[in-house]
């Protein structure tokens, strides 16, 4: 009876992107900074090389939903998983007018800062 041999897991794919500082609305003190730091886990090559491929128009739409937030909200770790869907949610607007279906699996935070 041959033994049955399961294919590894593909490792998983990251795209680090350069830490993101904006100005966000505060509640208590108006203009406050945010800081972040973040990656996407991706599920296949196709993905991880568009996303890399495409860095400008992403951080530039990045930048865009990173500014809208709200200094305290964004300080909470509700705030962090509701910033982290909106994120995800991002990629069902193409970036470019050639985006391939993508695979983002997840937006891990590394750095995460509001001053």
């Amino acid at each position: 009876r041959p033994a049955q041999v399961s294919a590894a897991p593909a490792p998983a794919r990251f795209v680090k992107l350069e830490p993101f500082t904006v100005n966000v609305q505060g509640d208590l003190c108006g203009q406050r900074l945010l800081y972040v730091g973040l990656t996407l886990q991706v599920g296949d090559e196709k993905t991880e090389q568009y996303l890399l491929d495409n860095i400008p128009p992403l951080r530039s739409r990045l930048l865009m939903l990173l500014s809208s937030q709200n200094a305290e909200t964004a300080a909470t770790l509700d705030g962090k998983r509701a910033l982290a869907r909106q994120v995800t949610a991002m990629f069902e607007e193409p970036l470019t007018p050639s985006q391939p279906e993508l695979a983002v699996q997840d937006v891990l935070f590394t750095e995460f800062i509001v001053q």
